[in-house]
Order: structure tokens, then C-alpha cells, then sequence
């Protein structure tokens, strides 16, 4: 796109002229085309150092949407995740920065997505992508081909063509396994990518068994059943007497996949689905579930297990591309988060007030940036410029924000001292209620009809007046949801497994577990982060360089900056610390409060005096995903919601985005043929001479005022020419990734709807028929082992599924062995003792 390439340009300039920190922020609904524009704008900020780690880095955003993103019945690339990518620069070469390194940051993934699929929508691609892009071979090993798939009623043999249409219960309605997507060329671009990231082949098998053990889960039926618990010496024989109800796996054979794939055995992974140990009333106690609450408890193993999984390679991503921290002198950050939601279709009450939370505060910063930012500058440099009235959402800001007494906080704290939802809505109503308009709390109580008593309000809500509308939340379940808490038992169960890859899944620092006070080794309960494992670079250090707006309290904004740097440091460390130790009790951060805490970084990084931020607003067309129709209501509601016209106001009184002090200004202007004058009168018969809006050029008592399209006249910005490698990709430009058929993304109207059969994201890697490496491979570290990977069976010479079974079973018969010994030794020593 034309306005992509274009605003890549204007960053990669500014970010080698004046050595700067860049920032693009995307604000627009869901459906808007937010994820498209900001492909097409890495895609464009990447051609200009073509290199092999700007493939990797392209590559990287792949594998991040594939993860991450969904279709939905507004968009068929809907992220559900926020993103805050980094591009890292080395300054050295002041017109062309050499790029060193990127980063991922993830924040908050819509776990709930993955055992609550909506109706007319799908679940995350990359679930679809390995039930369609499998070779048989595969599928045989994955227990996802017709013989091996079972069927969720009865003993009956389904057909193949019968099983083709298997409902499976985490992928939502089978029609969504065809809406014109090609989930096949998706998953073989997935593989590639993960090798082209130096994954071994060996790891892209395990995180498919870990993808097909999710898939397994959400089709485990649980129903009851009787276990004799004791012996046949104790109860006169082996039968029912003593026995006890208990729920159990109905289909055992998609338990055996499930519990190969984990290194378990099948008989523990089925008594640990069918219990939960709990904390009530300060008090540990283990729960038998029916078969709805073991049903429960899968689908939360499933969450974790995929949120585990989404953490791990993200982080593996990071170490292969992130350059060191002292290296890096520059960045371009691109900031890109689910768009607002009026109503939560997985049912999350908690994944609805992040994002929108997450939403609030970027389009506060934006509305800040334009009105706020420039006053007191201007105001010290005597120049005035005409009020323009906006829409200020600081009161929502603050009322969920605030450290301490924000909603937010007030949450986390609630979940910390284990409240109740209803008491959690009595502390809010006691901070808002008439005190700030923008959260209004409901009651606690209700009279049912036919009744004069007041009883609980089971539907009790608090609202929110958003910039973008008021929205009610129930306060049901909330404190549980914000605990996010993963159970102990299958964690405990999990630390016996026979599978690195499964051990190493969840021993990472994504996971953070709290261990029993008395025993070391024994898990209570743990909690997957909710926040990116790493910070922005440009947010742990203070920035040396003057902003471009440098106002007196910029010295304390940066302070405060390295303040919140170190406390952050700090608190990883000791989340660190914590895991390592026995820590009584809840976690010390909840799912808010650690959303908080990333956002904090995120507005603490954009705010730095050093960075100089673009805003892309993203309008759907229409609301019903229909192309070439413009309906003009729609649009109108959106411009008003995002305050575009107020902004344009303010732009047309005063658009400046670039101080120069006189010096710099008339060092630009080559200035020496003036003479007489003082610098200020001499800036100022550059400023007339040259016929610039008085909204886009105003002297001031120390600088000028430009906006940056004055700036770029000024420094000649036009006359230098960028690099741009848009011939035949990257690398040695033979593999398409960047571009297609030779085309840049800055060619107009050029792909702007994906075609009816491809993949989201597939322009990533072009459509050119030759095959995704083009006329030969890239990376020659990835040949070893490749025909085995490209042969369509990634799982040959590597365990088969018979074999990890068997190596479970073993492991479990020679720990029996093993405590059988021991009670018989010990059994022993009593009766020489006796």
C-alpha cells in the first residue's frame, strides 16, 4: 500500500536524519484492516536493509499472526494479542542506521479463544493450519487421520469420508474449516518459517504434538465409573465393595495420544483431569469433579498448554533475533492492539476490560501527543496557537489505570486477598461512586419478582464510559478469571513427564509456580504471565538526546522513566526469585496487574523525549465485510469516536512536529549570505522567504517551529535516495519473501483484499509458482535433515507415538518398582526393630 511504504519513509528518514526514536501506533475497531496495514508497513521499513536478519524478521511477524490471530465475522486476520514489535538500530551511519536486531513483545493472548470458539468464527489459524497442511504420514503420527480418529459417540466405525466431517470441539463449527483460507499453504509457510528461524526439525515436530495434544484435549468425553481403592485382602476380594465413584476418560484412546505427546502415563493423566486441589478458606482440599468440572479443568490444561506454547517460541524467536541491549542506539517500535470491543464473544469478561484498558490508554497518549505535548513548549516560546476543544478521556484513563486505587489495582488486590466478585464491586463503588463520571457501579442487589427481599444480584455489572462507548461488565467470575490460576496437580503430574520438550515447556519463566511452604517439591498452583517476558528496549535507560519538544519537565518525565526501568528490572527478578522459592499463598501480580505493569512499559517507552510517534487510524468501510461499498454512517460514527476532525483542527492551527534551536536552523539553511540581523530576525526572513504556512513554521524566542514536511524541505530530505531492495526479495533475492513479483507493497491499490484461496499473511512470501524458496534454499545451516522434513513426514527417524507411550509406562513401572522397594525395606527394618 501506497500510505505504508510512504510512512515507512518518513520514519526511516527522520530516524537517520535526526536520530530519533520512532513509534506507529494503529488505533481503529476490530475488522478496521489494522494487522494488513501493519504487514505492509514492516514489509516496507524491512526493504531498506535488506539483509538476511531483516528475512528473520519478517519471518518472525509471520509466525507471530499465525499464532496469534483469528478469523472473526468482522475480519479474517483479527489479532488477539497485543503487539509491540521493535526494530533495532545501530546510529553509526547517521543517513542509512544499520539495523542489528529486533523484538517481539506479546501481551495478554485471548487464551479463552482456544476452548471457547464463537459462533461463525474460528480459533487461532495456526490450529487449522496443522489439521489441513499434515501429510497423511503425518496425520497417522498426530492421531489426526481417519483411523485415527475417534468419533465422540459409540463404538461405530465411521467411513472416511464420514470422519472428514468431525466436529472438533476446539476448532468451532466444521464450516469454519473451509471460509476461503488456505490453511494448507499456511502450515507448510509456518514449518519454513520456524527452519528459516534456526528451530531444529526435532522442535518443529514437538510443537506439533503439542498443537495436536490441544486439538485431543478439547475431544476427551468424561463420564462416571467405579474404582475398587481397596485390597482384596482388606475388602475379602477384588470387587465393588469400598469402591468409590469417580470420573473417568471415556475415550481412551485419545487419551493415550494426549498422554504420549505429554510423557505421561495414561492411567495418572486421567486421575489428575478428574480432581483439583483447592484453597477454601485458607485450607487446601482436594476436589472430586463430575464430569462437567473435569471437562473444565481439560479445557484450562488446554489454555495453558497453548499459552505455554505460544510463550516458548516467542522467546526462542527473541533470543535468535533481539541484538544486546548496550548495542542498540535506535528503534523503530510498531504498536498494534486488538481493536475496541463492545461485547466479549468468548464469554472473557477480563480479555474485554484488558484490551479495551490497553485501547483507552494509546488513544489517550494520542489525543495527549497532539493537544498536550506542545503547550508548554510553545507557551515558553511565545508562540500562540487558537484552542482547539476535544474529547479528554483522562477520567477513564485514571479511573482504570491508576497505580493504587485504579480499577485495575483495586482488581489485582481483590484477587490477592481472595474476595469475593461481589466484594470486589463494593471496594470499586467505594472509590467511584460520585467521584469519577467515567465509572458508574451497579448494584450488588436485586428484588426477584414475586419477592420483597433483596437478594445477591448474580448479573451485578459496573460500566465504563470508554472514548469509544460505555460498556458493562460482569463482575461474575471476574476475581477467579484475574487469578488465572493452573492447577497444581497437573503441574505436579507434569514434572514426572519422560518429554524434555514438555519439561522444558513448563519450566520457563513464563510460568510462574508457587510451591507448598512445608514441601519444595510440591506445586500448590501457578500462573501463566500475562505480560511479555522482555521490556522495550528505549524503556530501561534514560535517553541522552534533547526532545524534539524539550519542555522543563522533561527531565523529570525521564527520571521517572529510569525509575520505572529499575522497579520493572527489579520485579522481574524477583518474579524470578519467587518461582525459585517456596512462596506461600496467591501469586503477588494477577492477570491485571500484570497487563498493568506492560503497559505501563509500553506508555513509558512511547513517552520518552526522544521518540517521535506516527498514528495510523484504521475506518472500516462498511460493517458487513462487503468490498467496494462505502457506507457513510459507518464512517462518520468512527471519525467522531476517534476524534479524527478535532485532531485535524489542531493540525491545521498548528502542525509542528520538529524544533530547531536558531543555530541548527539557519546551519540548515546555509544562512551566511545574511549578515545583518540577530539569529531570531534572520530565522525569521528564512520562514518568510520561503512562503510556509503560519501552521507549519512559527519562530519562537530560542528555535523554529516546522512541521515535518517543512523540515524535510529544509534539510533537503527529498534530494537523498533510500535503499530499497525491492528486485527479487531478500537475502540473495531469490526467496520473495518481502515482495512479490518484483512489486513493492508502495504500489497502489496492489492486493489490498487477500484472494479467495490464501492464507492470512501469505504476501509474506508471494504467489509465485516456482515454490516458497524460489530457485534454491536460503539458509544452508537448514539443509541437514531436510529431506525428511520436506518429504511430507516431518516425524521420520524421530519416536513414534507407540514408543513415547511405551517410555511413559516404563518410567511410571520402574518408579513403582522403585517405592515398592523401599516400603519393603522399610516394612523390613520395623519388624528387626520389633
Amino acid at each position: 500500500m501506497g500510505e505504508a511504504e510512504d510512512l515507512a519513509r518518513r520514519a526511516w528518514t527522520r530516524l537517520g536524519s535526526r536520530g530519533e526514536n520512532q513509534a506507529v501506533v494503529f488505533l481503529g475497531e476490530s475488522g478496521s484492516g489494522k494487522t494488513t496495514i501493519r504487514s505492509h508497513l514492516l514489509s516496507s521499513l524491512l526493504s531498506f536493509t535488506s539483509t538476511p536478519l531483516s528475512t528473520k524478521l519478517s519471518l518472525a511477524a509471520f509466525v507471530f499472526d499465525t499464532l496469534t490471530t483469528t478469523k472473526t465475522v468482522t475480519t479474517p486476520t483479527a489479532s488477539k494479542a497485543g503487539l509491540f514489535f521493535e526494530l533495532q538500530y545501530d546510529a553509526s551511519s547517521t543517513v542509512n542506521p544499520t539495523l542489528i536486531g529486533g523484538k517481539l513483545l506479546d501481551h495478554r493472548l485471548e487464551r479463552s479463544r482456544i476452548a471457547s470458539v464463537p459462533t461463525g468464527e474460528r480459533s487461532f489459524h495456526v490450529l487449522y493450519y496443522l489439521l489441513a497442511g499434515t501429510s497423511p504420514a503425518e496425520k497417522t503420527h498426530l492421531g489426526l487421520s481417519s483411523s485415527g480418529d475417534v468419533i465422540s459417540s459409540g463404538p461405530t466405525k465411521r467411513s472416511s469420508s464420514q470422519a472428514s466431517h468431525k466436529r472438533w470441539r476446539y476448532l468451532g463449527h466444521p464450516t469454519q474449516l473451509k471460509v476461503g483460507i488456505n490453511d494448507a499453504e499456511g502450515f507448510q509457510h509456518f514449518k519454513t518459517a520456524l527452519r528459516k528461524l534456526e528451530f531444529p526439525r526435532s522442535e518443529i515436530a514437538e510443537i506439533c504434538q503439542i498443537l495436536a495434544c490441544i486439538l485431543h484435549i478439547g475431544q476427551l468425553e468424561f463420564t462416571t465409573g467405579q474404582a475398587t481403592r481397596t485390597g482384596a485382602d482388606e475388602s475379602g476380594g477384588y470387587s465393588h465393595e469400598g469402591g468409590e465413584t469417580i470420573t473417568v476418560v471415556k475415550n481412551k484412546d485419545v487419551l493415550s495420544i494426549v498422554a504420549a505427546f505429554l510423557g505421561l502415563s495414561v492411567d495418572e493423566l486421567e486421575t489428575s483431569l478428574g480432581y483439583k486441589t483447592k484453597t477454601i478458606h485458607k485450607e487446601r482440599v482436594t476436589v472430586m469433579l463430575d464430569p462437567q468440572g473435569a471437562r473444565t479443568n481439560a479445557d484450562g490444561f488446554a489454555r495453558t498448554l497453548y499459552a505455554l506454547l505460544v510463550a516458548y517460541v516467542i522467546e526462542n524467536i527473541n533470543q535468535r533475533i533481539c541484538a544486546a541491549e548496550d548495542a542498540v542506539a535506535n528503534t523503530i517500535s510498531v504498536v498494534d492492539f486488538p481493536g475496541f470491543a463492545q461485547m466479549s464473544t468468548t464469554n472473557s469478561t477480563l480479555d474485554q476490560l484488558l484490551n479495551n484498558a490497553a485501547t483507552e490508554s494509546l488513544y489517550h497518549y494520542c489525543l495527549q501527543n497532539f493537544f498536550e505535548r506542545q503547550a508548554d513548549m510553545l507557551e515558553t516560546e511565545e508562540v500562540n496557537v487558537p484552542a482547539t476543544s476535544y474529547f479528554d478521556n483522562s477520567d477513564a484513563v485514571k479511573g482504570l489505570l491508576k497505580h493504587g486505587n485504579g480499577l485495575l489495582s483495586i482488581l489485582d488486590d481483590q484477587t490477592k486477598r481472595a474476595r469475593t466478585d461481589l466484594q470486589f464491586l463494593e471496594s470499586i463503588r467505594k472509590r467511584f461512586e460520585n467521584k469519577n463520571p467515567a465509572i458508574a457501579v451497579g448494584s450488588s442487589t436485586a428484588i426477584l419478582p414475586g419477592s420483597n427481599f433483596a437478594t445477591q444480584n448474580a448479573a451485578a455489572v459496573f460500566t465504563v464510559r470508554h472514548f469509544a462507548g460505555e460498556v458493562d461488565y460482569p463482575v461474575k467470575g471476574l476475581i477467579e478469571e484475574n487469578g488465572d490460576l493452573v492447577s497444581g496437580d497437573l503441574l505436579n503430574l507434569i514434572s514426572s513427564t519422560k518429554s524434555g520438550f514438555v519439561r522444558e515447556l513448563f519450566g520457563q519463566e513464563a510460568l510462574q509456580t508457587i510451591h507448598h511452604p512445608k514441601e519444595r517439591n510440591a506445586i500448590m498452583q501457578a500462573q501463566v504471565s500475562s505480560k511479555p517476558l522482555r521490556m522495550p528496549s528505549m524503556a530501561r535507560r534514560k535517553m541522552s538526546r534533547p526532545s524534539r519538544f524539550t519542555s522543563f519537565g522533561s527531565q523529570s518525565e525521564a527520571d521517572d522513566t529510569d525509575d520505572f526501568a529499575s522497579t520493572s528490572t527489579s520485579t522481574k527478578k524477583g518474579g524470578s526469585s519467587s518461582k525459585k522459592g517456596s512462596v506461600a499463598g496467591a501469586p503477588k501480580q494477577g492477570a491485571a496487574g500484570q497487563f498493568l505493569a506492560s503497559l505501563d512499559n509500553i506508555t513509558k517507552s512511547l513517552s520518552a523525549s526522544n521518540v517521535n510517534p506516527y498514528f495510523v487510524f484504521c475506518l472500516k468501510p462498511n460493517d458487513r465485510r462487503i468490498a467496494n461499498q462505502f457506507d457513510s454512517k459507518c464512517v462518520r460514527t468512527q471519525v467522531q469516536t476517534l476524534g479524527i476532525a478535532e485532531i485535524s483542527q489542531r493540525l491545521r492551527n498548528a502542525d509542528f512536529s520538529v524544533f530547531l534551536p536558531f543555530a541548527e536552523f539557519l546551519g540548515l539553511a546555509e544562512a551566511e549570505s545574511i549578515i545583518v540581523g540577530s539569529d531570531k530576525e534572520k530565522s525569521q526572513l528564512i520562514v518568510d522567504e520561503k512562503r510556509w504556512p503560519t501552521n507549519e513554521a512559527r519562530v519562537g524566542s530560542t528555535g523554529v517551529f516546522l512541521s515535518e514536511r517543512c523540515w524535510a524541505d529544509l534539510a533537503k530530505v527529498g534530494e537523498r535516495v533510500l535503499p530499497s531492495y525491492s528486485g527479487e526479495g531478500t537475502d540473495d533475492g531469490r526467496d520473495g519473501l518481502l515482495h512479490v513479483g518484483g512489486n513493492q507493497y508502495g504500489d497502489s491499490k496492489v492486493r489490498l483484499l487477500p484472494s479467495g484461496d490464501s492464507t492470512p499473511g501469505a504476501f509474506i512470501y508471494g504467489d509465485d509458482k516456482q515454490g516458497y524458496f524460489g530457485s534454491r534454499e536460503l539458509d544452508a545451516r537448514s539443509d541437514a535433515g531436510a529431506s525428511a522434513f520436506n518429504s511430507g513426514d516431518m516425524f521420520k527417524n524421530l519416536e513414534t507415538r507407540e514408543q513415547m507411550a511405551d517410555e511413559a509406562t516404563r518410567k511410571r513401572w520402574l518408579k513403582w518398582r522403585t517405592s515398592s522397594s523401599r516400603e519393603a525395606a522399610n516394612a523390613g527394618l520395623r519388624s528387626f526393630i520389633c
